[in-house]
């Protein structure tokens, strides 16, 4: 039951961008985890990685956890001011949305994503919001449902929020669906945790009205099989949060983005492109780090043409201000605007 009422979701989804005749949605992966000790009476996440930000690096520069520096200065994600920049400059970059990094109710990126909603609200802006679910604490299916019932009291019903079909989209991270797949790149315990049951935990969940719920394949080239995995979960919809891997390794993306649409396809399921701008991780203390350069803006142009042939049913940009990867687009000391501007035109182009 839990896969045929995705099946309808998805049908509800392609059916009511046909009879419109709009083009695909256009989302950024945006991250409301920052914070300032003038705003929020500390530092969030610029700090990260034994960074610190009270010191005062070459150029009047912070020492922030970050390959690029923001170009309007740290800031704080829970500050009006800085979240109305961030929607013009989401207007002005073409999106038609962001979807929302989430780590559970309560916390400090809760409360942003409530204020971005009030924002978005109170602007009247076009710009529509989904939840990006992070992980499953204690990877513990009963504890994602009772989260995803949160979400539903407090924000799905808002007119902010994306739907299709009537159904509020959101969006599951791979780390919070096969979290032993992770162990592949970063440290872990000895014991590598189990494949999360999604399949109950969405049919809990949609006892209480219909969810468009797009999971993580992670990575199309190296799990060709989880496309059709995540669709026998009952997922709508499939993405790949970051295609770092098979772009540093210098696969042909227009075969990658091909393979998942027809894999998702095949499998019944609808199916996002992810777009990167480049990759720099190189500020954090991982086990691994990596960088990818942007070629100017060549890298985002080559994936962007390659997702547009493709021809998806919704486009990911990763990200909008993911700082610490160094795929955001937002506006900044080194390459100023460009990625903005770039976005724009090729959301055109869908």
């Amino acid at each position: 039951m839990a896969r045929y009422s995705g099946a309808l979701v998805t049908l509800a989804w392609v059916t009511a961008a046909c009879e419109s005749a709009e083009p695909p949605h256009v989302l950024a992966f945006y991250y409301g985890w920052y914070g300032t000790p003038e705003h929020s009476g500390g530092w969030r996440h610029w700090n990260d990685a034994g960074h610190d930000p009270e010191n005062i690096l070459a150029g009047g520069l912070r020492d922030i956890a970050a390959a690029h520096y923001p170009q309007y200065g740290v800031y704080d994600s829970l500050h009006p001011a800085l979240i109305d920049r961030h929607l013009a400059d989401a207007e002005a970059a073409g999106l038609t949305g962001l979807v929302v990094s989430w780590w559970g109710p309560a916390g400090f990126e809760d409360r942003a994503l409530e204020a971005l909603l009030d924002r978005i609200e109170a602007r009247a802006s076009p710009l529509k919001v989904a939840v990006y679910y992070e992980q499953v604490p204690d990877h513990d299916p009963a504890r994602a449902i009772i989260e995803i019932a949160y979400l539903r009291e407090h924000y799905f019903a808002r007119s902010s929020y994306l739907r299709s079909g009537g159904a509020p989209v959101l969006l599951v991270y791979g780390r919070a669906i096969l979290p032993g797949v992770f162990c592949l790149f970063e440290a872990c315990s000895d014991e590598v945790p189990p494949q999360i049951d999604w399949g109950g935990i969405l049919k809990a969940s949609r006892a209480g009205g219909p969810i468009s719920a797009w999971g993580d394949v992670i990575s199309q080239d190296f799990f060709p099989e989880h496309a059709r995995i995540l669709a026998d979960m009952g997922f709508t919809g499939v993405h790949a949060y970051n295609p770092h891997v098979e772009v540093s390794l210098g696969l042909d993306m227009q075969e990658v983005y091909d393979d998942l649409v027809a894999s998702a396809r095949h499998a019944g399921a609808s199916v996002a492109l992810t777009l990167i701008p480049g990759y720099d991780d190189t500020a954090l203390t991982r086990p691994f780090t990596s960088q990818i350069a942007r070629d100017g803006t060549a890298l985002y142009e080559r994936l962007w043409d390659a997702a547009l042939r493709a021809a998806p049913d919704l486009y990911l940009v990763t990200t909008f201000n993911e700082w610490h990867e160094g795929t955001e687009i937002e506006a900044s000391r080194e390459h100023g605007a460009a990625f903005i501007g770039l976005t724009a035109d090729r959301a055109a182009a869908r």
